[in-house]
């Protein structure tokens, strides 16, 4: 394998100003949905930011365009994982916990990588079983965020003492989402982080729950320094079941994006599932959960013009001097408007298309497989969603 494959015949005067302009245009998108990721995984918002500082796959990745970080599908994996082996969110054995999830399937992906699997594994898993583990992830999601939008915990407790300012709050936040992404602004998530923050500093609104304080600078300990304080045999093996379908759907999500439109390139499988797994070794020395390839930040890297890996680079140093210098105003952002930004960004996971022609269409094995394995996640959770859409692939496999 070839070391930064993309900075090869590298030529400064034309492709630097463009590469550094797009990694600044996705750390901008990227900072306030990770924040929002990482709560969803239980972990403390800067963790979400120490995930967007991501060296480790432009190091062996072949597209230039594909971006990997953390997302919202990891993110719910992440949390289910950790409370089935028995940790508690927002601490830090929780914290020692990812760093050992996302140690754990680097090292897996890495392995695999060395055995030459990469195009293997990025034909086992359907496209309806994507599909309909994404759709039931989005809706355990949606109904994880609906304290933050509603300021109440219940139904119950929503009709009988509602609480108007926080709504209020999540429908402008909504509002704008959908007002900047119909205009074709990217970047509606900043917009309202900004906007946000600044309304709160000026008194303007009050009484929201916020983020609160974030610390400074990167982490005074690294926590993978501290995987023995929960690395008893049974949480060992617990993590690696788990690890292992989310290696899997890790690797596969960022293949399946980097191979896309959004890249229009040949994608070597191998190459990609070794950096994947390099990305991920990288990503758990700073504690935070597994990472995969977004859509999102992918097609705006390639809109803004990035041509190398340098552009991830750009985008992870503007990441840390924020961490640095803008502490401060980020823990200012009311709750209300990052559950509206996971809520805006998740909902369009939800392939609308995908499922009109599967209705429409005659296949009636990928019909049955894609809603019995959506109806498993909704009842069961992502989890059982994940291990029933791999159990069903294999069979397939091994029927043709």
């Amino acid at each position: 394998m070839k070391l930064c494959p993309t900075l090869r015949n590298y030529d400064v005067d034309r492709q630097l100003v463009k590469d550094v302009v797009a990694g600044v245009s996705v750390a901008s998108l990227a900072m306030p949905q990770s924040m929002s990721n990482a709560l969803v995984a239980g972990l403390p918002a800067e963790y979400g930011l120490y995930g967007v500082i991501q060296l480790g796959y432009p190091i062996l990745g072949s597209s230039p365009n594909l971006v990997v970080g953390p997302v919202a599908i990891t993110a719910l994996l992440t949390s289910a994982a950790l409370t089935d082996i028995g940790l508690t969110r927002f601490t830090p054995e929780w914290v020692i916990g990812c760093t050992m999830l996302s140690l754990t399937v680097g090292i897996l992906q890495l392995a695999l990588a060395s055995l030459g699997l990469g195009t293997k594994i990025a034909s086992l898993l359907s496209e309806e079983t994507t599909k309909a583990f994404s759709t039931s992830g989005v809706i355990t999601l949606i109904r994880s965020q609906f304290k933050d939008l509603t300021g109440s915990s219940s139904l119950e407790t929503l009709i009988s003492r509602p609480r108007f300012d926080i709504i209020f709050l999540s429908l402008a936040s909504l509002l704008l989402l959908e007002g900047c992404k119909r205009a074709g602004s990217r970047f509606g998530s900043l917009i309202v982080v900004a906007l946000s923050c600044g309304l709160v500093m000026h008194d303007i609104i009050q009484g929201v729950p916020l983020i609160g304080t974030l610390p400074a600078g990167l982490p005074q300990s690294f926590p993978i320094v501290h995987i023995g304080e929960v690395g008893t045999d049974r949480v060992f093996w617990r993590m690696l079941l788990w690890a292992i379908p989310m290696a899997f759907l890790s690797f596969t999500e960022a293949y399946v994006v980097a191979k896309g439109e959004v890249t229009r390139r040949s994608i070597d499988a191998n190459v990609e599932l070794a950096a994947v797994g390099l990305a991920n070794v990288c990503t758990s020395a700073l504690g935070s959960y597994p990472v995969t390839g977004s859509f999102s930040r992918t097609a705006i890297n390639q809109s803004s013009g990035a041509t190398s890996a340098l552009s991830h680079f750009a985008g992870a140093l503007f990441v840390i001097g924020a961490l640095f210098a803008a502490t401060n105003w980020v823990s200012l952002l009311p709750r209300a408007c990052i559950a509206a930004i996971v809520f805006s960004a998740t909902i369009r996971l939800v392939d609308i298309k995908y499922i009109r022609s599967l209705l429409q269409g005659s296949d009636v094995t990928r019909t049955s497989k894609y809603f019995l394995v959506l109806a498993i996640g909704l009842v069961n959770g992502v989890d059982a969603a994940l291990a029933a859409g791999l159990v069903l692939d294999m069979l397939a496999l091994i029927w043709r």
